[in-house]
């Protein structure tokens, strides 16, 4: 990802295709915005495995640094599952402007990008997501909202009910977020 990052950031898109050359600049945004978080809030299990720090697992019995560390670990958990979200969708608005206006046939064959989601094991389940036709409108469109925005709603969701985004449809969240803004 940090290659493919470089990479969107030193090219230089020829203007006859302003559309293509938005979609990048928005996915090289969240390309950041996801690797930033990954390596803020992700550790080493063993040499082959990474997972979300779970710093409120390792205090002794002391119910408020808890409470606050869970809370913190559940707002940097729904941010990563936005930003894989948003990072779909992202390559998506690549793949459909690329093929609008770069090379027709562009990724015909094999289409638009999928998400897996649900626990794995039990239930797992394929989304196509991409952006909204109303988020792509206008001449520059930048439909990934940021960090700080989506940090703050999840925040507030959060702050009272550390459980309060259990059980949602996390694509349905990202709407929320963009509706709230």
């Amino acid at each position: 990802m940090i290659e493919a990052g470089a990479w969107l950031l030193k090219m230089r898109w020829p203007n006859r295709f302003p559309r293509t050359e938005q979609a990048f600049r928005n996915l090289h945004h969240v390309m950041a915005d996801l690797l930033n978080q990954l390596q803020k809030c992700m550790e080493p299990e063993n040499e082959f495995f990474w997972r979300l720090r779970r710093d409120y697992k390792n205090i002794g019995w002391d119910p408020d640094v808890y409470k606050t560390l869970f809370v913190e670990f559940q707002v940097e958990r729904f941010f990563l599952y936005v930003l894989v979200i948003e990072a779909t969708k992202a390559i998506n608005w690549v793949i459909a402007e690329a093929a609008g206006e770069v090379d027709r046939f562009y990724r015909f064959d094999q289409g638009l990008i999928l998400m897996r989601d649900g626990d794995g094991v039990f239930k797992t389940w394929m989304l196509r997501l991409e952006y909204e036709p109303a988020e792509l409108v206008g001449e520059a469109p930048a439909p990934h909202p940021g960090k700080d925005a989506i940090v703050d709603f999840l925040k507030e969701g959060i702050s009272g009910n550390a459980h309060h985004f259990e059980g949602y449809n996390l694509a349905a969240l990202v709407r929320e977020v963009k509706t709230a803004l």
